[in-house]
């Protein structure tokens, strides 16, 4: 191995050392390096002036927000409150089978001490009461039970009477509850409380695993499966308006699939970063989980791409400097966010001259492929199409143009 001794000037005029390799004809093996060089030199040129000329697509974390805010303005379900079938709104009403409890004051001397009675009610919907007889119950709320007692002893058996009527053992509605719930199993639900959200609430609520979407499976044929997303509010106002539920429904409770955001690009460990169920993390905890950015470049900025609720699929420039600088505004990335730190211009150059160019105590090496050289070349003058093009100079700098430039052999 000899070194060239003649210096030449490479782009801006850098004095570059040239080493030949096997000592034949040394100085025509360097002019045909240094010829290659400058179309090396050339290649990145052409390369800055391709990508600075390019338009750049993506969105500003500012405009995601604001698609995503215009997304998520939907019209509200409109519900009736009074007609909702839950207990804080409608009172229970007795059924036949009920069991009821009556507390009776006034019918013995001592006026404050209560006659007891557990009663069922008939299939008639009717109770039968020692000295009065039977009282139609069925259909009315306990409150209107105890009206019905009243007006069955006053004035026909005392004068002053006083009733508590209690449901002792109502006619549940048995629901069985499965999958990702707190307690999954066999729930009962008093009469108006045959909801999804009784049901779910019976079984413990969501487990940490959940998605926040159930599925009602009624048991007869004839009623359709009905989904609900508890994430979506107007979901959760369709399920107070559903259908009562009835004794061998199935309310399944739909697990969250194993989440995460990927994370590729100029970190050192690139790859997916788990997530918990409905969880989020910040760009800066996605870049600490794969390891940091690499530090022999100087990154300014990634891409965020996102799949929008509505399908669209979008693409958005984060300002990686001045977010790692603290003046930035942090994003949060959900399950199957891609956060790709790529290559620009600038790093591109800075990775194809930490690789490709040696500092000496006198002089800088260059070290050169003439193969990747030709093959460069040739992928350049085969494409017509500047997407294509870009990609494929992209490639060429992202691996030193190639692998264009292999590490310079030690005389």
């Amino acid at each position: 191995m000899q070194e060239d001794p003649m210096l030449n000037r490479l782009g801006s005029g850098v004095a570059v050392s040239i080493r030949a390799r096997h000592g034949v004809d040394a100085h025509s093996r360097a002019s045909a390096r240094m010829a290659a060089a400058r179309r090396a030199g050339l290649l990145v040129a052409v390369a800055i002036g391709l990508m600075t000329g390019c338009e750049d697509k993506r969105i500003s974390v500012e405009q995601l927000r604001e698609r995503e805010q215009s997304i998520a303005t939907t019209q509200p379900v409109q519900i009736v409150p009074p007609q909702l079938a839950v207990a804080e709104i409608r009172p229970q009403r007795v059924a036949a089978g009920d069991v009821l409890r009556l507390k009776m004051y006034g019918l013995g001397d001592e006026v404050y001490t209560p006659t007891e009675l557990e009663l069922r009610v008939h299939e008639n919907g009717e109770i039968v009461i020692p000295v009065v007889g039977a009282v139609q119950v069925a259909g009315k709320d306990l409150g209107q039970v105890e009206q019905a007692i009243i007006a069955a002893h006053v004035p026909r058996v005392v004068k002053d009477f006083a009733v508590l009527v209690q449901l002792s053992g109502p006619q549940n509605t048995t629901v069985l509850v499965q999958g990702a719930a707190s307690s999954p199993g066999v729930v009962r639900l008093a009469d108006n409380e045959r909801n999804p959200i009784y049901a779910l609430a019976s079984a413990g609520g969501f487990n940490m695993a959940s998605s926040g979407r159930i599925t009602v499976k009624p048991i007869r044929p004839d009623r359709p499966e009905t989904s609900y997303d508890f994430n979506d509010i107007n979901d959760v106002r369709r399920a107070l308006t559903a259908a009562p539920l009835e004794s061998g429904d199935m309310v399944v409770v739909e697990a969250a699939p194993s989440s995460a955001v990927y994370v590729n690009g100029l970190v050192r460990q690139p790859g997916p970063v788990p997530l918990p169920a409905r969880a989020t993390i910040g760009v800066q905890q996605a870049i600490a989980a794969a390891g940091g950015l690499r530090d022999d470049l100087i990154i300014k900025e990634g891409t965020l791409v996102r799949t929008l609720p509505n399908g669209e699929r979008v693409h958005v420039k984060v300002e990686l400097d001045a977010l790692m600088a603290g003046e930035g505004q942090e994003v949060a990335l959900c399950a199957g966010d891609i956060l790709v730190v790529p290559h620009t211009v600038e790093t591109a150059l800075q990775d194809w001259a930490n690789r490709n160019i040696q500092f000496g105590p006198f002089s800088l090496g260059v070290r050169y492929d003439p193969l990747a050289q030709y093959n460069a070349e040739r992928a350049i003058r085969s494409n017509t199409n500047n997407n294509n093009l870009i990609q494929s100079i992209r490639q060429s700098l992202q691996s030193g143009i190639s692998g264009a430039f292999q590490p310079a052999v030690v005389p």
